[in-house]
């Protein structure tokens, strides 16, 4: 009677893995069909701006893939309970427990991916969220992305919702940048979204920093590039992007080639990092420098550059915050534009739709701007016997009205070099006093200046 049950539950275990597999194949066929909807933009969308075929193809197929998900759990709950894995008289063999593991294993994963899928399927449309469709080339990701993160289930907010009703006890924030523009408005505004920090903060201090900025700091800025722009034009017909990606990628090889290395390149966009390595890599090549580009965390790329003194890194995102190079393998960072949030963001998108123009532009949009400035500035000088140089490739922080305020940020004013970038370079060098070395590299910035033009062409 027992063999006769275990093997009526062998039986139904079968039945049931071949249903799983059956459904596996669907999904399959769910994930490709999700894979081909919209464009392909690796920034992502929210389903509010998908097109409407689109977003209903996507919200059918999330719900078909949803349904299997449930369909696939009550197949490994059936399995479980099957009868195959009872003990009986004696002891559970080995066999079993390790098949009743690996079970329960599935079943948990089975109901993970229920619950995430189910959590991505509900509450839209809303203004806590900002739905957001990634898709590149066949793969694809969905993300909920809270807009106020005090309200989120995101972990750490209960403990910012705690400090909204005051139901925390003394919490000390400390950060060289928690002030924008002299006030905390920012910090309360992404952390509570709400700018009143009187309502939130007992006391708040401000402390001199120890660095003489003036002293170990020179600040410049390339007045003599042209603006950004994806418009039309430039030279002879060609994209102004592309004719302003070989302008820019000409200034960083000299700057980094009269440098010796010992520079950080920020960018705000991954893909202009990319294009821009590719044309400066021949030149630096060349000269005997190593050019390191941030792929992901980039541990081996900061490594590197920290112990290589002739070396250039170029980095997005974290790196304008998240790495610390003291001494003098950083003696020059160049930041490639002003870092204004892109408003092809989702999550930048979804503000400016719910909070007001003047919340947006002047309370958000800016002081966020001058803050990634600051921090990125602050990469420069870590230690009190620092020194560097501080380039700005960005001239519209000279030309336009709107982006001057931006220099304010800076502990150092910014040097319009207006001539070339060979005039920019010759301040460098005069700036870290390498003179003598560049003599002693037998270094013409000339005729390297007039050897690399066609190299950095696209």
């Amino acid at each position: 009677e027992g063999e006769r049950g275990r093997d009526s539950g062998r039986q139904g275990m079968l039945e049931s893995l071949k249903r799983i597999q059956r459904v596996c194949y669907e999904i399959g066929s769910l994930m490709d069909t999700i894979g081909s909807i919209g464009p392909a933009r690796g920034f992502g969308m929210r389903w509010d701006d998908m097109a409407e075929n689109d977003r209903e193809q996507l919200e059918a197929a999330l719900g078909q893939l949803e349904h299997g998900l449930e369909t696939i759990e009550r197949m490994w709950i059936r399995i479980a309970d099957s009868g195959r894995y009872a003990k009986g008289a004696g002891q559970e063999r080995k066999w079993q427990q390790r098949e009743r593991r690996s079970v329960q294993q599935n079943l948990n994963m089975a109901r993970e991916l229920l619950a995430d899928v189910a959590e991505l399927t509900t509450g839209f449309p809303c203004g806590e969220h900002a739905f957001v469709f990634h898709r590149l080339e066949r793969r694809w990701s969905i993300q909920k992305v809270p807009f106020d993160f005090s309200e989120s289930d995101q972990p750490g907010s209960e403990f910012v919702a705690g400090l909204k009703e005051r139901r925390k006890g003394t919490v000390l924030f400390t950060s060289a940048t928690l002030y924008v523009d002299g006030k905390l408005d920012l910090f309360c505004r992404e952390l509570f979204n709400d700018d009143r920090a009187s309502r939130y903060f007992r006391r708040t201090a401000r402390f001199d920093s120890p660095f003489d900025y003036p002293r170990q700091v020179g600040g410049a800025v390339a007045a003599f590039l042209p603006s950004f722009s994806y418009s039309s034009g430039g030279e002879r017909g060609r994209p102004r992007a592309v004719s302003w990606k070989d302008e820019v990628a000409g200034t960083i090889a000299l700057l980094t080639v009269a440098a010796a290395g010992r520079s950080l390149v920020l960018f705000t966009n991954t893909q202009e990092m990319r294009d821009i390595y590719e044309r400066v890599l021949p030149v630096l090549e060349g000269q005997d420098i190593e050019l390191l580009l941030q792929s992901g965390a980039s541990r081996s790329a900061t490594e590197t550059f920290a112990a290589v003194e002739q070396s250039v890194l170029m980095g997005v995102n974290r790196f304008w915050t998240g790495v610390d190079f003291p001494g003098p393998t950083l003696s020059q960072v160049i930041v490639v534009r002003l870092p204004n949030p892109s408003l092809g963001d989702p999550l930048v998108k979804h503000r400016r739709q719910h909070w007001d123009r003047g919340t947006f532009w002047n309370s958000w949009y800016g002081p966020t701007t001058r803050l990634m400035l600051r921090q990125g500035f602050g990469r420069l000088i870590r230690r009190q016997t620092d020194s560097g140089v501080f380039v700005l490739l960005d001239p519209r922080i000279v030309t336009n009205r709107n982006m001057q305020r931006h220099a304010e940020v800076l502990p150092v004013g910014l040097r319009p070099i207006s001539g070339s970038a060979l005039e920019l370079a010759r301040w460098v060098t005069g700036r870290l006093r390498l003179q003598r070395e560049l003599q002693a590299r037998d270094l013409d910035l000339v005729q390297l200046y007039g050897q690399m033009k066609p190299l950095v062409r696209a």
